[in-house]
């Protein structure tokens, strides 16, 4: 298959309408959906989400281009036939997809398998679950701020504070407090995208915030008999409870599409008042993103500075095979875990080799899928190359196979510093020698030269370091970590 002038525009709409439609809201009318899947996980979540979801429609894309025009077009319209492939497949991936339920559906299946990859919404709303649960810090001042806001606004000053210990009064002290900080926070230079975005939305929760409180007026300076009466503190503690929700999510956005490490994202919080005590300490996403990039960048600078490879666009594409072949490895080791697959149980101190087995071999089949699809690019025959070149080099496979092996026993071992550093030159030792197999059984079935040099070496170790001194610590750091704490408890500090 050609690439001619007409792929390269065909291949332009799809990725542009792709891109777009990965952040598109479910419902065209709810526009308080707008952007906001860019806003509900981390940048390197969403970009990762986002080149998955890209990379499907690419392949595809090719897909269709395979199967021919005739076939599709008797299904969806004849008059289409006339047509070019690339544009007819690119039609049915843009313009046509809303209307085509086998393509619609297999959308939203797709999109909804990476949102789930990436913690989309899950992301902000733990962080909103951590904000609701966290200790505000409201001083002297701002309380007596808020109060003579109130009582301006026709709430009774006496009666207010001798409410002040009341349940109503302190959810709704607090709202007030966080849509304070939460405004003095979009004025800022660096929530500057984020508040493009969502003024709308902060205004929308200001009104309801505001209405809100007419409600607690009524509250504040009725008889004690009406603020016991359970229909109306039901209502009340309903809008509040609502209003607090959604000020905690609004949070979450702002504060994680400011920062991109769970640290700086406490510190932020702090320096508005609101302390959080416990970093996050889950298996991320983000952590298999640093594993690929290491990786990546450790092959493309070796492949780069070796004068018998100089086409950077082959080295571009073998870095990111090898980087994806150990993520493979990595993911297929902890996910099972995380998940709690019952196959990857383990029973007392008994080791579960079941577990280890079925690993390697999702480790040994996802790459090998993966390989055989990006040599097909290059191939004219598919049996052909399947039974040569794919099968030759098979051996490139024991690498990350092997990895995931040793992954599955070391994530069921106790992880001390001691520990680290024996896995640490474990990786150093274990990488090499896989890489050294692998190139010793493609040189005996080939009969070409063996090679591996003082840089397949280095980088291997460094790898396999990157990998092992890592993936197990925050494997079991995510285990040892117990759950955020359900109590909300509104601190008033004195102030300095």
């Amino acid at each position: 298959m050609d690439f001619t002038l007409l792929h390269i525009v065909a291949l332009s709409l799809v990725v542009i309408y792709a891109f777009d439609r990965f952040d598109s809201p479910s419902n065209k009318q709810d526009h308080s959906q707008l952007s906001w899947k860019k806003y509900s996980t981390t940048s390197t979540k969403y970009y990762t989400g986002l080149v998955l979801y890209i990379v499907v429609y690419i392949l595809f894309y090719y897909i269709l281009i395979v199967v021919g025009k005739e076939p599709l077009a008797k299904v969806i319209d004849p008059s289409l036939q006339k047509l070019p492939i690339e544009l007819f497949s690119a039609l049915i991936l843009t313009v046509l997809l809303p209307s085509i339920r086998g393509i619609k559906e297999f959308d939203g299946f797709i999109k909804g398998k990476i949102y789930s990859l990436v913690n989309i919404p899950s992301e902000v709303k733990y962080m909103a679950k951590r904000i609701e649960s966290a200790e505000l810090v409201i001083t002297n001042h701002e309380q007596d701020n808020i109060v003579k806001a109130f009582t301006e606004n026709g709430m009774n000053k006496d009666s207010l504070n001798k409410l002040l210990d009341d349940n109503i009064i302190d959810k709704v002290m607090k709202a007030e407090f966080l849509i304070r900080q939460l405004a003095r926070c979009l004025t800022e230079k660096s929530y500057k995208d984020f508040s493009m975005h969502y003024s709308a939305n902060f205004k929308r929760l200001r009104e309801s915030h505001d209405d809100v409180l007419l409600l607690v007026e009524t509250y504040v300076n009725s008889s004690a008999a009406i603020r016991q009466d359970k229909s109306i503190l039901k209502k009340l503690n309903k809008d509040t409870d609502k209003t607090l929700e959604d000020i905690y999510n609004l949070i979450g956005m702002a504060v994680i599409s400011r920062v991109t490490t769970d640290k700086g994202r406490i510190a932020r919080l702090s320096e508005i008042g609101i302390q959080i005590n416990s970093e996050d300490r889950r298996f991320s996403w983000d952590m298999v993103a640093m594993i690929f990039m290491g990786i990546f960048i450790l092959y493309f600078l070796k492949y780069t500075f070796e004068t018998r490879v100089s086409d950077s666009k082959s080295n571009l594409t073998l870095s990111a095979q090898i980087a994806l072949a150990y993520c493979l490895a990595v993911f297929w080791a902890v996910y099972p875990k995380t998940k709690k697959w019952e196959v990857a149980k383990q029973v007392s101190s008994s080791r579960n080799y079941s577990y280890y087995l079925l690993a390697s071999v999702l480790t040994f089949v996802s790459y090998g899928v993966i390989r055989f699809l990006a040599g097909l690019s290059g191939a004219e025959d598919v049996s052909e190359y399947f039974s040569g070149a794919f099968l030759t080099y098979m051996p490139y496979q024991i690498p990350s196979t092997m990895t995931a092996l040793f992954l599955c026993f070391m994530l069921e071992s106790k992880i001390t510093s001691k520990v680290r550093y024996f896995d640490l030159v474990l990786g150093s030792i274990a990488l090499p020698t896989f890489m050294f197999v692998a190139k010793f059984i493609i040189s005996s079935n080939t009969g070409k030269a063996f090679n591996f040099d003082n840089n397949d070496i280095i980088v291997s170790a460094l790898a396999g370091m990157l990998i092992y001194y890592n993936v197990p610590y925050w494997y079991s750091r995510a285990q040892s970590s117990g759950p955020v704490a359900d109590t909300s408890v509104t601190s008033v500090a004195a102030e300095t």
